[in-house]
């Protein structure tokens, strides 16, 4: 009885398998839903019944060694430019595409395609943007430009880790700032004579958790990173206190509740405050713990984040409301006339108070320079009769403005600066490894 028992439940689980099997073939066929696919079983004797087809040519593609399934073949892969159609190009089951958009772009919608032309399109990804490829068209720029001097000899050159993207902290001239992996600014700066230990590791770290966590950011206490960038000595994450490391944000001591954080040896009355929030991050985290709250029930409030803190808790440079931005200093307080209606998104979008901030600054060691109504500085600069142009952080990129481009000194340098950050569509992956240039 129990063999009897055994075979019929072996033959149950047998008969079960094969109908469900049937029914994920038959899924797979018909239904309109997504499937979820069950990895490729790739033994070490799969490849040896695969018969490879023979790469005769590539022009204008690059071979990928075992891009196929299981790694079995090599593959030639089409790089597709800027513009060229990229729909349609889905990489087969365990192996890659076989074309894909170069290096710097990424395949977006086309918002003017027509009804029956491809809608999707090789497009610039700015996000993509590695540091060795700023590097190198920088460089270059510079050793076309040897002889005319148009770009400054001490041209900005960004400072690379080892797999091609941008280190945490950059220096240019005069200061140094913290930037994301993609080379974009991030909070975090500090005048370059007293950069010496800056590591932007909190502003890194916060940054990504800002993005990660969206929904729940500034809910309640949560780290401070220093104006430079780095952990402030003193954390505090929900109710709990504790003294850290300014380089890694690890734990020194002993861990205490808010209401003993006077007990602190970090704790200096003249630089923290009892509650640890400071003015900005109080009215912040009211309004989010609202919206945090609704959310968690499904219901969405739009317009009640007024406020915009930088990671160390303070005022944030722009401050927008209803109908206009304007630029403040790190207590809220508006700087001068610096403000736009909210009418043009371009203006609003490019806005960052960046002039307006170092016009207002107190101990600012530098000539005072021109700022746009926007905050931000203006493309031209003059001094002592002279002028030349500057980027968006102020620093200079050309030294000298010809005679003859004086009556549009600012579209002159504006030019040049969009030439200087569109090294994304000037390199492919192969350029950047084969081309060659000389280090001034």
């Amino acid at each position: 009885m129990r063999g009897t028992a055994a075979m019929a439940l072996n033959n149950s689980r047998w008969i079960m398998t094969l109908c469900l099997s049937f029914a994920i073939v038959l899924l797979a066929q018909e239904s309109p839903w997504p499937v979820v696919r069950v990895k490729n079983d790739c033994d070490r004797y799969f490849c040896r019944r695969i018969i490879c087809e023979p790469i005769d040519e590539c022009s204008g593609g690059e071979i990928v060694a075992h891009g196929s399934l299981c790694g079995c073949c090599d593959v030639c892969v089409k790089r597709l430019g800027e513009g060229e159609a990229c729909e349609g190009y889905k990489a087969p089951p365990g192996g890659i595409p076989k074309a894909e958009c170069k290096l710097g772009l990424e395949c977006k919608l086309d918002l003017e395609c027509k009804a029956d032309t491809e809608c999707k399109v090789c497009a610039i990804d700015e996000s993509e943007i590695k540091c060795d490829i700023v590097v190198k068209w920088r460089k270059k720029l510079l050793e076309e430009s040897h002889h005319e001097e148009v770009y400054a000899k001490d041209l900005w050159i960004p400072d690379c880790d080892e797999k091609g993207l941008f280190r945490a902290k950059q220096c240019k001239q005069k200061k140094c700032f913290c930037v994301n992996k993609d080379g974009k600014r991030i909070f975090g700066q500090e005048e370059r004579h007293l950069a010496a230990n800056m590591t932007c590791a909190c502003s890194r770290a916060m940054s990504i958790m800002q993005q990660q966590k969206k929904d729940s950011w500034m809910t309640k206490p949560q780290e401070h990173c220093t104006p430079s960038g780095d952990y402030d000595d003193l954390q505090c994450v929900d109710d709990l206190c504790y003294c850290a490391d300014p380089a890694t944000g690890g734990v020194i001591g002993k861990v205490t509740a808010m209401s003993f954080i006077e007990l602190l040896p970090c704790y200096d009355e003249e630089k923290h405050t009892k509650r640890y929030l400071k003015q900005c991050e109080i009215q912040l985290m009211r309004t989010r713990s609202l919206i945090h709250q609704f959310r968690l029930k499904g219901i969405e409030i739009i317009g009640l984040d007024s406020v915009q803190c930088d990671l160390d808790g303070t005022f944030a440079p722009k401050q927008c409301q209803t109908d206009v931005c304007a630029c403040t200093d790190e207590k809220g307080v508006s700087i001068g006339s610096y403000r736009i209606e909210k009418t043009n998104t371009d203006q609003e979008r490019q806005m960052t108070c960046r002039c307006a901030r170092d016009r207002n600054s107190l101990h600012s060691l530098y000539t005072r320079m021109s700022c746009e109504a926007t905050g931000n500085f203006v493309p031209h600069q003059c001094f002592d009769g002279q002028c030349y142009c500057v980027d968006e952080d102020g620093d200079v990129f050309v030294d000298y403005i010809p005679i003859n481009q004086k009556v549009n000194a600012s579209g002159y340098c504006q030019q040049l600066l969009t030439k200087l950050n569109q090294a994304s569509r000037f390199f492919t992956r192969d350029e950047v490894t084969t081309y060659e240039y000389y280090d001034n």
